[in-house]
């Protein structure tokens, strides 16, 4: 099983998830929404995605990402590292993660 870590973002995030509708479910997702980004702009999408796929996780990052310099990617990643350190997900043990980029 992969675990896709994805940053949410108001426009991308819809095409992202889309683009996994149709592939095999071997996957968990892990979405990650900026502490300064309203919920409420990011409520459907995740409403969307949790009702799309099986097994969904949703987290509110603890910074604010601004600026090409922010390490938007290594932070989100970290705060997945250790938020599962010391626990296995229902599905089973995380071996593989995936972050999604954008240049």
């Amino acid at each position: 099983m992969i675990d896709i870590v994805i940053l949410t973002e108001e426009i991308n995030t819809q095409y992202t998830l889309s683009s996994l509708l149709n592939n095999s479910e071997n996957f968990r997702l892990h979405l990650f929404t900026r502490r300064e980004q309203p919920y409420d702009q990011m409520k459907p999408t995740l409403d969307w995605a949790i009702k799309n796929f099986r097994e969904v996780y949703c987290y509110q990052t603890p910074f604010k990402h601004k600026g090409k310099g922010s390490n938007k990617t290594a932070r989100t990643i970290l705060q997945f590292r250790e938020h599962w350190k010391d626990k296995d997900p229902k599905g089973g043990p995380i071996e593989r993660a995936a972050g999604e980029t954008r240049v």
